[in-house]
């Protein structure tokens, strides 16, 4: 059987949860959706807010005019190499600045590469995954 103080604690713990319900707004809802990114490799979005659309469409469609798909399955083999080869181009980007600013990604970038005693084979495993992931 609860004790009273149980009883209390549980009634004020729903009344507070009643009050956070969360972001209302669509935008508000936008934002916190991206609340646990951290590099963006396996993210559902392809272009993070930090990153520029237009450079991605200019890139999607040279891409996708070099590689000339003709038919629906290859134009969507196309699509998700395109996909995929803008992913690791914002790892090499990441690594690049990494290499030529460090405190500057330990400041401003939402990546969790900043301690480069990590064992090589966990960043080959992401790697391999997002390698399987285009194929």
């Amino acid at each position: 059987m609860s004790s009273p103080l149980n009883v209390v604690q549980m009634e004020a713990n729903r009344r507070n949860a009643q009050q956070s319900t969360g972001p209302r707004s669509e935008a508000g809802k936008k934002i916190s959706s991206l609340n646990a990114l951290r590099h963006g490799l396996t993210s559902r979005v392809v272009v993070l807010p930090s990153e520029d659309l237009a450079a991605y469409g200019k890139f999607s469609d040279e891409y996708l005019a070099s590689l000339a798909p003709e038919t629906f399955p290859e134009r969507q083999c196309a699509q998700t190499i395109i996909d995929t080869q803008w992913r690791l181009n914002r790892v090499r980007s990441l690594e690049e600045s990494f290499r030529t600013h460090p405190s500057y990604i330990r400041t401003t970038m939402p990546v969790d590469w900043t301690d480069l005693r990590t064992p090589l084979r966990t960043r080959s495993t992401v790697w391999q995954r997002l390698l399987r992931s285009a194929l």
